[in-house]
């Protein structure tokens, strides 16, 4: 994560040849409040409550990953090395997924950042195109939360 000026927030952690690995912005944040304003905070990445709970998890989830550790297995079996399963979207309606392995040199240390189409204007929130793009991946509908949003009306 980088400021206004694209510097990064973060210190580096390490380098390498190909890359630099940044600490985490969370960790980062929650020290700067302990540090500055003397509350106890801590980071939480984000996600985290997502692949610890089977609640939360959607059956497209479930399918995903279940093909995603078949492939896996079968390629481990006939002796490929240095790979990884990606997914690759096949059609949106109805949704499909394909599991192909790729070439781990081809994927380490780059990151896929997320489309502009999906980002608001404000650059503080998603559209309805992410949205879109999202809801075959959440599965079923979702259940009803708690909000501490007073201006919702729940």
């Amino acid at each position: 994560m980088t400021d206004k000026e694209g510097k990064p927030i973060v210190k580096p952690v390490f380098k390498t040849e190909r890359a630099t690995y940044f600490g985490d912005v969370s960790s980062h944040l929650a020290n700067l409040v302990i540090q500055k304003l003397g509350y106890k905070a801590r980071g939480e990445k984000p996600g985290l409550l997502g692949r610890a709970s089977i609640f939360m998890q959607s059956q497209v989830d479930i399918e995903e990953a279940q093909m995603a550790g078949e492939l896996a297995c079968r390629a481990a079996l006939d002796g490929e090395s240095g790979k990884m399963v990606a997914f690759s979207r096949v059609s949106e309606n109805p949704y499909e997924m394909k599991p192909f392995l790729v070439d781990i040199d081809e994927v380490m240390m780059y990151e896929r950042k997320m489309p502009d189409e999906f980002i608001n204007e404000e650059g503080n929130g998603v559209t309805q195109a992410f949205l879109d793009w999202c809801r075959p991946l959440i599965g079923e509908e979702l259940p009803d939360m708690i909000s501490f949003n007073t201006q919702s009306g729940k």
